[in-house]
Order: C-alpha cells, then structure tokens, then sequence
C-alpha cells in the first residue's frame, strides 16, 4: 500500500464529509498555538484518553458527556469515594471510574505539574503523563496529542496501518494495543515523516486524518 500527497487529501475530504470537519479543525488549532488548558478543560481530556480506551468512539463520547456533566454539577470538593459511587451508576468498569475520580479531585495539580514542563523535553512531558492514573504507553501520546503536543497516537489501527504501508508482513504479529513494538514504532514514524515531507502537515493532525480513515473503513478493509 501506498500513501501518497493525493490519497492522503482525498482522505482528509472524505472524513470531512462524514462530519469530523469540526474536530480536525480544533485538533490543528490546538497543535498550531498550544494553548495553555484550564484545570478542568486539561481534565476533560485526560478522562476522555481514559474513557475511549478499548471502545469505540461513539460510545465513549456518549459516556465522557454524562460523565462530565455530572462532575460539572458535583461539588469540587467532592471526595473521591463518594465520586466514585455516583461515576459507577454511569459507567460501570471500577478501574477507569476509580482514575476518572482520581484525575477529577486533583486536576489542578496534574495540569500545573505539566505546564511547569512547558520548557522541557517533550519525552520528559510524555513521562509526567504516565503518572496520571489508567494512562499508559499508549494513552499517553493520545492524551498528549489532544493537549497540542505533536506527537503520533501509535494506536492499533495506526500499528496496522503503518505495517500494511511498509509492506513487512513479518511485523503483522508484533502490533500490540498496549506497549508498542520499536520495529512497528520504526516503520510508523517512517510512514508519518512521508507524509509530513509531502503534505507540510503535523504528524498529530495526520495521525488523526489516518486514525479515523481507518475507522471509518477508507483504509485497511482487511481487518473488518
């Protein structure tokens, strides 16, 4: 397979007319002039990265909104406990509920504590993610990609998308939702410098016109 300057604009248009316009939009604002979040806009994502792991997105959206709009109407110094209580009428995996709660009651130290990185590395900003609760290797890049960081997501679809493009089948079985493969890392980021060289893009903003045409089924047919 082959991605070329045109396949990847016809992709781009394609998902706009499903309707993404609007989110790919603010994704390139965001990575453009990374904005400085609020507390609770810097909570809304990481509980989103939360959420959407494992489910489709649609689902998960309908989720992160009830879930929101309870905790907007909660007290914010709701303790975690009783947090968790009300959280688990809504959504009833304990573990993601139990983070949730968790990032919620101390989303002003977890922002602050990643602004105050603002001049660092952007490694060392990936590794202050990790900290966060039900936030891993993966996760991380999603939820940093969503905070403006220009960095890929690495998830499955991408896995798969950047083996299929380099053409190593032999590296089909080492695609892995939860740690990434540095020989799939290797030939994603190969896939992303093409496109970028081509397109002038940001990878993150690639990374998501590519995400959903993957979920959209306008790429990789094979693994429907």
């Amino acid at each position: 397979m082959t991605l070329s300057r045109e396949r990847f604009f016809y992709l781009e248009s394609k998902i706009k007319q499903a309707g993404f316009g609007y989110e790919l939009d603010v994704l390139k604002k965001r990575l453009t002039e990374k904005e400085r979040l609020l507390a609770d806009e810097f909570a809304t994502h990481a509980i989103y990265v939360v959420l959407a792991s494992g489910f489709k997105q649609k689902t998960a959206k309908i989720k992160h909104q009830e879930i929101m709009n309870f905790l907007h109407k909660s007290s914010s110094k709701k303790e975690k406990r009783n947090l968790t209580s009300e959280l688990l009428k809504i959504f009833g995996n304990k573990n993601k509920i139990n983070a949730i709660a968790h990032i919620w009651v101390n989303r002003t130290v977890y922002r602050n504590g990643y602004y105050a990185l603002e001049s660092q590395p952007l490694q060392t900003k990936l590794d202050y993610l990790l900290t966060m609760p039900h936030i891993g290797p993966i996760t991380r890049n999603h939820l940093a990609r969503n905070l403006g960081e220009d960095v890929a997501k690495y998830d499955i679809w991408i896995q798969r998308l950047g083996v299929e493009v380099s053409g190593k089948k032999e590296l089909k079985d080492k695609i892995n939702n939860s740690k990434i493969d540095p020989a799939v890392r290797k030939v994603c980021d190969t896939m992303f410098a093409h496109l970028k060289q081509k397109t002038g893009l940001l990878i993150g903003y690639i990374d998501c016109v590519l995400w959903w045409s993957c979920t959209e089924g306008l790429l990789l047919h094979n693994y429907r």
